[in-house]
């Protein structure tokens, strides 16, 4: 179990969409262009995350602040996760 303050899944999707980390500690101030984000590891870091999250990014949610750190990313998501409905 990680001491991280986000789910191991949403590590392990950073770290396979951002192999450049190469095993580095992840943070909430670890910046994720620094290691590799560009607009198409954007996309396909955003879609991976609807997927195994079972939640939908709103376009107008997304700016470069979002992608500024991991601690970003997560405060999004983690909200995103927490509004959405449970299933069952």
């Amino acid at each position: 179990m990680s001491l991280a303050p986000w789910s191991d899944e949403f590590e392990l999707i950073l770290r396979d969409r951002l192999p450049s980390l190469d095993g580095r500690p992840l943070t909430l101030s670890t910046s994720l262009v620094d290691f590799g984000l560009d607009s198409m590891a954007a996309v396909a870091l955003l879609l991976a995350l609807e997927d195994i999250f079972g939640i939908e990014i709103p376009d107008n949610r997304l700016d470069v602040e979002i992608f500024a750190s991991a601690g970003s990313l997560w405060a999004l998501m983690s909200e995103l996760i927490s509004a959405a409905p449970a299933e069952g």
